[in-house]
């Protein structure tokens, strides 16, 4: 799910802070808008260089950044943590690396402790771009092109030889993000556009293949509606719905499959992804502008591009039935 010795001193106060406080904390500013993934006491975002103009993927581990060697990006790391399967409480980062044209895209795998990078062979193919990768132990998903509009989700056993694919929505379609839990729970968000209007879904894959739909909004002429990437915890799912155009529908819900239960907590448009930590409490990327965080020339501490560890949200239960309207 990043300048830097103040904000990392706030951040580890963050981390051994007594149960009991809960005050929420700006992490860091950025000079370009970026997508966060946490896991335990990791977080890891990227970090635009506004002079190379390319990415550097930063990751805090128990509140210290790590020393990474990894090569920069020139498009925001589409980053995801999880656990590593046969260590001992190891924690790895898994995203994709494209070429200059952003095509001949791969799987990269990082583990956290070593700082060692490789190129996940397994579901790496030669003639398709894989993205949007998720971890958890020895099973990782990923979104695959099929053809320039569509795209497909697989999930794949490390330690087996086949990807399986996984089921989609009929037509053209591209994947924003996938996101593992224990036991292979999957869910993905889904992106399907016609003309100027663009719908965006969170499905849930259940254990017998079929899809169920957990939310969806649509965006078209003032309205910009999203999803933001999903997580687990604790066998819920939780994500954040927005719209920055017509104001309406801001929330962090909480869906739980067993139940098919709904809860809603109040959000903001400003959410570009958000990611549960516990006691209710997230580690959010947030900008107000989808492209900008200020004016071009603005330094950085003006910026509106923050890394956050919130204040706990209030989540309370609401009708289903809201979270899958168009607007």
């Amino acid at each position: 799910m990043k300048r830097c010795s103040v904000l990392l001193a706030v951040f580890v106060a963050a981390l051994c802070a007594a149960p009991g406080a809960h005050a929420a904390e700006t992490l860091a500013q950025e000079a370009a808008p970026f997508t966060a993934d946490a896991y335990r006491d990791a977080v890891a975002w990227s970090s635009y260089n506004t002079d190379t103009k390319r990415y550097r993927l930063r990751v805090l581990l128990g509140g210290r950044e790590l020393p990474l060697t990894i090569p920069t990006s020139a498009r925001n790391f589409d980053v995801d943590l999880g656990p590593l399967a046969n260590s001992n409480n190891g924690i790895g980062a898994v995203y994709s690396r494209c070429d200059a044209r952003d095509t001949n895209c791969d799987i990269f795998l990082l583990d956290l402790q070593t700082g060692s990078e490789r190129r996940v062979t397994e579901v790496s193919s030669t003639d398709r771009d894989e993205r949007q990768p998720s971890l958890f132990r020895n099973v990782i998903s990923f979104s695959r092109s099929e053809s320039r509009n569509r795209e497909l989700v697989y999930l794949r056993f490390l330690d087996r030889t086949k990807s399986l694919r996984q089921a989609v929505p009929e037509g053209r379609g591209t994947v924003a993000a996938t996101e593992l839990g224990n036991g292979a729970d999957l869910a993905y968000t889904w992106t399907s556009v016609r003309g100027e209007f663009k719908t965006q879904y969170l499905y849930r894959v259940q254990g017998n293949g079929r899809l169920e739909r957990v939310a969806r909004v649509g965006s078209g002429g003032l309205s910009q509606g999203r999803i933001t990437a999903p997580s687990w915890a604790g066998g819920g799912l939780y994500f954040a719905r927005t719209n920055s155009g017509s104001g309406q529908g801001n929330r962090v819900y909480r869906y739980s499959p067993g139940r098919r239960a709904y809860a809603a907590a109040q959000g903001r448009p400003s959410f570009r992804s958000l990611v549960y930590v516990r006691a209710n409490r997230f580690v959010t990327a947030e900008s107000l502008d989808i492209e900008l965080c200020g004016a071009p020339n603005d330094p950085v501490e003006r910026s509106s591009c923050l890394l956050k560890r919130t204040d706990p949200f209030v989540f309370t239960t609401v009708d289903g039935r809201g979270v899958n309207r168009r607007t």
